[in-house]
């Protein structure tokens, strides 16, 4: 994940895109980054029994995912 990060902003500055493009990608690789890391602490909270989601939650949030 830190090698696109790195190859995507080189890419970006050296092609000179324009900012708006810039801005909204960068964006979605912030969203798409902290929901990667997000995917990671449920397991945990699970593991640790300190999940406080309902079920009702997860199964939304897994159907959310699958689009």
């Amino acid at each position: 994940m830190l090698l696109s990060w790195i190859t995507g902003v080189t890419l970006a500055v050296q092609a000179r895109t324009s900012r708006v493009w810039f801005h909204s990608k960068m964006l979605a690789v912030v969203l798409l980054t902290a929901l990667h890391f997000y995917d990671g602490v449920l397991p945990k909270a699970f593991a640790e029994d300190r999940n406080t989601r309902s079920a009702k939650f997860f199964r939304f949030y897994n159907e959310a995912r699958q689009c």
